[in-house]
């Protein structure tokens, strides 16, 4: 049985050595981990600002802002005003080459009594049955080309048949007269700058400004026009 003498005893040793192991062990303790635990901060925080002096130049870190593009501070460049459109020069226009080309049957108004009767109603007071007119010609035209362009502008009946003997095509009637309706010699001739030519009217190339006539002869294979 304990006395209450030593009971009191131990319960002061035991105060004591609680009190000491307060003072001495666990608020030690704790106050080394504290320091500890300071110092590992400590450390990590230097190791960090090392790391973040010698990180690789270029590379970005979370924290820093990101830099500005260069084009953003780049000055743009000025507007150049737009050059006004020159005004297109016109050309010359090309000149068309021409000619003159008449129909005329005024020999037939000398020989009416041969003529046919039923052609009498064709033939004009004047003799002409085509005034002198200007036909756009182009490169290899020839005396037929233009009579028939001619005839087809001024509605003149023009009827020809092409003859392989000869090469060419052979004018048998315009404006309803044909060849024989005055006489056995009758028909028509063409004469280009006054001259007779002795091949086909498809034959003969025209030329700028040839004065081309046809005329309807009665006698003489055209000597009477």
């Amino acid at each position: 049985m304990i006395s209450s003498a030593n009971a009191s005893s131990s319960v002061l040793v035991g105060r004591m050595n609680v009190a000491a192991m307060d003072g001495d062990g666990f608020t030690a303790g704790t106050t080394e981990t504290s320091a500890a635990n300071t110092s590992t901060i400590n450390t990590c925080r230097l190791d960090a600002a090392i790391m973040n002096d010698n990180r690789p130049t270029g590379t970005a870190n979370a924290a820093d802002p990101a830099p500005s593009s260069p084009t953003d501070s780049e000055p743009s460049a000025p507007v150049q005003p737009d050059t006004p459109a020159q005004p297109e020069q016109d050309s010359e226009p090309e000149e068309k080459s021409t000619c003159t080309i008449s129909v005329r049957c005024d020999t037939i108004l000398n020989n009416m009594d041969s003529l046919d009767p039923d052609k009498a109603g064709y033939v004009p007071s004047s003799g002409v049955l085509l005034s002198k007119t200007t036909v756009t010609i182009s490169d290899g035209d020839s005396a037929y080309d233009v009579l028939k362009r001619a005839c087809s502008a001024a509605g003149l009946q023009l009827e020809a048949s092409y003859t392989a003997a000869y090469g060419s095509y052979y004018v048998e009637g315009i404006g309803h007269l044909y060849e024989f309706d005055c006489g056995r010699e009758s028909g028509w001739v063409y004469r280009v700058n006054g001259k007779q030519p002795n091949y086909g009217c498809s034959s003969c190339v025209v030329q700028k400004g040839d004065n081309i006539v046809w005329s309807y002869t009665c006698s003489g294979m055209g000597k009477d026009v």
